[in-house]
């Protein structure tokens, strides 16, 4: 008799413990991500929001400005470094072609100096700084610039409407999710023990098929959606032979929200309107990947454990 009360309440405590489990999991807060992005583009387009820390140098530069009220200027190698100090809303672009050659466009607000002249953007105003290899500027082996704001990688397809057009892809991509280890689970913080809230911790990670446009991140703030910052750097290569005549950039957007990222391909019914993709951290890789919620998967398996055995021992008496 005892043995069939202790078998039930057994029982049933277990069937409580699974319907608990079950209500915990899915009334998880949403997690918070950081996405990371290292990609081989001819392309990536920044939005500035922070100048100090998207200003930068070209050394073997040919500069030019071009508006309705800019100056007539002739592109000529500049013996020092062109120094380019961007304002925030103002549109870097890095654009990388076939033959090598690197473009670099500015917009206004921005202010250039260049040849000993600094020259300050108006309103519809952009410069062009063009580095090539054939110029005979006085060009390095390896560039490093800026990249901080609102991002675009690669572009969207586009309709060639003259013979000179060329299209920017993006060859190959790696995107890597990070996330934070839940902090509580209802009212209860998970700060004793072995659990360890906020941790850090490789969530997801995968490539993007070539020619892949990524744009549109955003962040959670205060409830609403944001665009996302990035941060981080592009690569270039000038050595002779180098088969590399990318920009290689390296990327990071902190405490993205799910369901934050747009993956443009070509497989829109128009070149205008291409469909977007979006990637979120899936319940699944949540759920298999949190340190804390692996600990709490153990402890529900040693209770599975200790069930197995009491009722074993208790067919035995039987």
């Amino acid at each position: 008799m005892i043995s069939a009360i202790l078998s039930f309440v057994g029982n049933f405590a277990f069937i409580l413990l699974a319907i608990v489990a079950l209500i915990i999991l899915l009334s998880l807060p949403e997690p918070r991500t950081v996405l990371a992005v290292e990609a081989h583009t001819e392309s990536v387009r920044q939005k500035i929001v922070s100048p100090d820390q998207s200003a930068f140098f070209i050394t073997g530069g040919q500069t030019e400005i071009f508006g309705s009220q800019a100056a007539e200027t002739e592109a000529a190698c500049s013996e020092d470094p062109t120094h380019v100090s961007p304002g925030v809303g103002s549109d870097v672009t890095y654009r990388r072609y076939q033959d090598g050659v690197l473009v670099v466009v500015v917009s206004a607000p921005a202010t250039v100096e260049a040849a000993g002249e600094v020259i300050a953007l108006g309103t519809d105003q952009v410069a062009r700084i063009t580095v090539d290899t054939n110029s005979g500027c006085s060009i390095p082996s390896s560039l490093r610039l800026p990249l901080n704001g609102d991002l675009e990688i690669g572009q969207e397809p586009q309709i060639a409407l003259d013979p000179s057009f060329v299209p920017a892809i993006m060859s190959s991509a790696e995107i890597t999710v990070y996330a934070r280890a839940v902090e509580r689970l209802f009212f209860l913080p998970l700060n004793f023990g072995p659990f360890e809230p906020g941790a850090f911790y490789v969530a997801d990670g995968f490539p993007l098929p070539p020619s892949s446009h990524i744009d549109g991140a955003a962040r959670l703030v205060d409830g609403k959606l944001e665009r996302a910052v990035w941060w981080g750097n592009a690569d270039l290569s000038f050595d002779e032979g180098s088969n590399d005549m990318v920009v290689r950039a390296a990327v990071t957007a902190n405490e993205l929200s799910v369901n934050n990222l747009a993956l443009f391909d070509a497989s829109g019914s128009s070149a205008d309107s291409p469909t977007g993709d979006r990637i979120s951290l899936t319940l699944s890789a949540r759920l298999l990947g949190d340190p804390n919620l692996r600990i709490i998967y153990a402890f529900i398996g040693f209770i599975l454990i200790f069930r197995a055995a009491f009722n074993f021992q208790n067919s035995r008496r039987q």
